[in-house]
């Protein structure tokens, strides 16, 4: 068969299933009968097996595959720094609220530590029931700056949940294997959100467990104003 310059699919489709899967792992092999007008570009680990009647009127070029030069996740730079600024942005913001909200702060978090399946309850309606009511807030147009304003505490509890759980974490931490730092509500949180946060980093298993981190943070922000009301 003759193919135009470059197009070389129909030609070597018979070709490329006596090895040379897409992923590169096994040389391509090119047999004597094939005939090619056009150049050869192929993504293989190996060279390729051309036998010696082959005819390529074109250059043949070989590139490495993707997966041959991929980085772990727990190599890439852009990884680490990523939630480098992550967790200092977590770490400042815990700073802001257990300064200003020390004693809110350890009634949540003894809230989400006693009624663990409470909070998580809480979370999912808060989560779920919020942007629904600011939706039809929106659609009255009179409650178009209460829907803006729902939504921005919305978002902002989201953000503090996780933080939360962090400061939650790290105190029980410190209850259980640092008594004499227990009181300490500044070193919960440091230790606690780095804790958290790289958990929420891991592939596959981080983004259910931060999932589950927004519930449960957000839940106990809810039973708190529940219990003040």
């Amino acid at each position: 068969q003759k193919t135009q310059k470059g197009a070389i699919v129909q030609q070597l489709a018979p070709i490329a299933a006596r090895g040379a899967p897409a992923d590169g792992a096994s040389p391509l092999v090119i047999a004597s009968t094939a005939k090619l007008n056009g150049d050869v570009n192929y993504t293989a680990n190996q060279e390729a097996r051309i036998a010696s009647g082959a005819v390529i009127k074109g250059q043949t070029t070989r590139s490495l595959p993707k997966t041959a030069s991929a980085k772990s996740a727990f190599t890439d730079l852009s990884w680490w720094w990523g939630n480098l600024i992550s967790i200092f942005s977590a770490l400042v913001i815990g700073l802001v609220l257990i300064n200003f909200w020390r004693e809110q702060i350890i009634k949540i978090t003894n809230l989400m530590l006693i009624r663990v399946g409470a909070s998580l309850g809480w979370g999912v309606l808060a989560l779920l029931l919020t942007p629904i009511i600011a939706i039809i807030l929106l659609i009255t147009i009179i409650g178009i700056p209460l829907s803006l304003i729902l939504v921005a505490l919305w978002l902002i509890a989201l953000y503090a949940s996780k933080i939360l759980v962090g400061i939650l974490i790290g105190r029980s931490l410190l209850n259980n294997f640092w008594l004499k730092q227990k009181d300490s509500l500044t070193l919960a949180m440091i230790m606690g959100i780095i804790i958290s946060y790289l958990i929420f980093a891991l592939p596959i298993i981080g983004w259910p467990v931060s999932l589950l981190a927004v519930l449960w943070g957000l839940g106990g922000i809810m039973l708190a104003l529940k219990n003040r009301a």
